[in-house]
């Protein structure tokens, strides 16, 4: 099996797996807690590759744990940012 690399910069950081010849697609899963202070611990993280690295072997895969709290772009059929407990839209500009 392809070796886990960590990464870490002031912005994030990040556990990648890139097994010879992987497999890059366009699909990405993210998960955003509820808690938007929850961080998984280093070593929650390294389970969670391993575990995915088992199920999908030949697959490119990065798990990133960002510093702060941040906006994250669904890619697609996006038209606004509001306020979940007032319903107010945030100005994106």
């Amino acid at each position: 099996m392809a070796q886990i690399t960590r990464y870490e910069d002031d912005e994030k950081v990040e556990l990648s797996f890139k097994p010879p010849g992987a497999i890059y697609g366009s699909n990405h899963l993210t998960i955003i807690p509820a808690d938007p202070f929850f961080e998984p611990t280093a070593v929650v993280q390294q389970q969670c590759i391993e575990y995915l690295a088992s199920q999908y072997p030949k697959n490119e895969m990065t798990s990133s744990l960002y510093k702060q709290v941040r906006f994250v772009d669904p890619g697609e059929s996006f038209e606004t940012v509001k306020c979940d407990k007032c319903g107010q839209v945030i100005e994106m500009e």
